[in-house]
């Protein structure tokens, strides 16, 4: 089996120290965190998959993409609001410079199906989501997926 590189795009380190410990061998995982830091990672390296977080709450403001002034939804400060949803930016930033990759949202869709349906549609395809709580056999075969593309 070759290798399955997966960049990991995160605030923190969580899921990167996660997936090295429950992955094993025949992966490769990079983390980058922001959506410039993940730019400059696919544009020097090739990767599988990009596994990506949702909210960046600890990342600085000025390396959060997205426009602040038109960000606001139900009165939330506008970069509380690119922070949470940072991850659809980072993924929109991705697909406008051409990474077609499959991606996989550590972010629980399952009771926004027309949220969801709407992504596919706006940056798919190749997109899949799991839940933060989903078990290492799961993340697994998601990855493994990649490798049968």
């Amino acid at each position: 089996m070759s290798l399955i590189r997966v960049l990991v795009i995160e605030d923190g380190t969580e899921y990167t120290e996660r997936a090295r410990r429950w992955m094993g061998e025949g992966f490769v995982f990079e983390r980058a965190g922001s959506g410039p830091e993940a730019r400059r990672a696919l544009a020097d390296q090739a990767f599988d998959g990009v596994w990506l977080d949702m909210d960046f709450g600890r990342t600085p403001p000025d390396l959060l993409l997205g426009k602040l002034e038109s960000s606001r939804l139900e009165g939330d400060p506008a970069q509380a609001h690119l922070a949470a949803h940072q991850g659809l930016y980072i993924l929109a930033d991705l697909r406008a410079a051409g990474h077609a990759l499959p991606v996989l949202f550590s972010h629980d869709f399952g009771d926004m199906p027309k949220r969801w349906t709407h992504l596919v549609q706006r940056l798919g395809p190749h997109l899949d989501w799991l839940p933060e709580t989903a078990d290492p056999k799961t993340v697994r075969a998601r990855f493994l997926q990649w490798s049968n593309r």
